[in-house]
């Protein structure tokens, strides 16, 4: 079993290093409207609130 985890983490790396912000993006929308918000682990809350602030930073790079 934790061969099989190896090797999908592998695997999913090296798709990640070639998928475009816009495929993540889709990609991170699918699955947090899938998953219930009151079930977020902390690790899952601090990814999350660090993506919102480089959003955010973007924004104020963005013409308006």
């Amino acid at each position: 079993m934790e061969l099989h985890r190896r090797l999908a983490t592998e695997r999913l790396a090296r798709r990640a290093s070639t998928l475009t912000v816009e495929q993540v993006a889709q990609e991170l929308l699918d699955a947090l409207r899938r998953d219930d918000p009151s079930r977020d682990s902390r690790e899952r809350q601090v990814l999350l609130r660090d993506l919102v602030v480089e959003i955010e930073d973007r924004h104020e790079h963005w013409p308006r």
